[in-house]
């Protein structure tokens, strides 16, 4: 059998295959977050937190950059709020995980 023959016959024996519209029976929905997001209002900067051990050399971070300002989020803060805020130069952001 060839690939596309096979991912063809996979594709109609998927078991989601006719479903037209949203079960909202199946969905866990919540009126509060679970995870409340990182409003981020004061930042260190990254030699700082170097120099004081707040961060490692080994340490995970998720780096954006917005307005040519460049912010660093722990990933271990981030895996348990998913969504962080704030504002950079003035300009709001916002990012998740």
């Amino acid at each position: 059998m060839d690939t596309t023959h096979r991912k063809k016959n996979e594709q109609n024996n998927h078991p989601r295959k006719g479903i037209t519209e949203f079960d909202s029976n199946r969905a866990t929905l919540r009126g509060k977050n679970i995870f409340p997001p990182f409003y981020v209002k004061t930042t260190v900067p990254l030699q700082e937190a170097l120099k004081n051990g707040e961060v490692r050399n080994n340490t995970h971070l998720l780096v954006i950059e917005r307005n040519a300002q460049i912010l660093a989020l722990l990933t271990q803060q981030m895996n348990y709020h998913h969504v962080a805020q704030g504002e950079i130069a003035g300009e709001p952001w916002m990012v998740s995980l």
